[in-house]
């Protein structure tokens, strides 16, 4: 799966443009995060998150399984002295430091969630934060309203957007899409409350949900 994972991603950075805005969730995730905090952002991508916290985190450590995201992370971060990429696998990497703010935006999905939120929630420092904003899919009849109430939404961004796709970036996406076995949000919360109880676990338009978890002081 990992393997899949990164050469997926791969193929996707090397046709990817540099990124653009973020979503309306991912700036409600970095509303979220304390200013002047040491952060831990897993599966960080091209950047595009990890160099909007540098503005405002003391410091960023940014990992993703991909060689070639990292090089795009890198070379569009140029000046931001404050933050650190790394080609890291989460599961395997040892990290000794704890952080006041771990952030993990489309990742989990790619992994164990149970086994992953508690390797997030180690590196989480007394009275930090971990973050997550991930995916959902339609798997039981309660999932279908929700389903339903994201199409004139999707709809309606994509007319926002105009721009048409570029053929072979979507291409990569789909052969991504292929290997991604993404669950219904009703079986992702029991798991993840499984690990962290005391999280607000929330479900989200346009297939998303998201953690909030503060570590007791």
């Amino acid at each position: 799966m990992q393997a899949h994972v990164q050469s997926d991603f791969d193929v996707i950075a090397r046709l990817s443009p540099e990124p653009g805005k973020l979503s309306r969730l991912e700036r409600a995730l970095l509303a979220a995060v304390p200013r002047g905090a040491h952060v831990l952002e897993v599966g960080c991508g091209s950047g595009a998150f990890a160099r909007l916290l540098a503005e405002t985190a003391a410091h960023v450590t940014a990992i993703d399984l991909s060689p070639e995201m990292i090089a795009r992370a890198r070379r569009w971060s140029v000046g931001q002295h404050n933050v650190d990429y790394e080609v890291a696998d989460i599961m395997r990497r040892d990290l000794v430091d704890h952080f006041d703010c771990v952030v993990s935006i489309a990742t989990l999905h790619h992994l164990p969630l149970r086994a992953a939120l508690l390797r997030l929630a180690e590196r989480v420092a007394p009275g930090g934060r971990l973050l997550v904003h991930d995916l959902w899919d339609l798997r039981t009849l309660g999932d279908l309203p929700w389903a339903l109430l994201a199409q004139p939404v999707m709809l309606l961004e994509r007319l926002r957007r105009r721009a048409r796709p570029d053929p072979a970036l979507a291409a990569a996406w789909a052969a991504h899409g292929a290997h991604d076995d993404i669950r219904g949000f009703t079986e992702l919360r029991r798991d993840a409350l499984a690990i962290l109880p005391t999280a607000r676990v929330r479900r989200h338009l346009m297939w998303r949900w998201t953690l909030e978890w503060q570590r007791p002081a």
